[in-house]
């Protein structure tokens, strides 16, 4: 099944690069909404390839209702 939907960064994500001035960052987490549904994912550097996790860290999904 396939769905389209919107992508942005979550702002914990946008503040480290600001602060690193560097995209290099470790983890960074996308906010993906789909049929209204948004979800907060987590992309880690250890793993290899793309692999994105949903996270279920409360303060992060506070951060993303924007």
């Amino acid at each position: 099944m396939k769905k389209a939907g919107k992508e942005r960064w979550h702002p914990c994500t946008l503040k480290q690069f600001e602060e690193k001035r560097s995209y290099d960052v470790c983890p960074t987490y996308d906010i993906i909404t789909i049929n209204n549904v948004e979800e907060v994912f987590e992309h880690k550097c250890e793993e290899e390839g793309d692999i994105l996790y949903i996270t279920d860290n409360p303060k992060l999904r506070e951060g993303s209702m924007k």
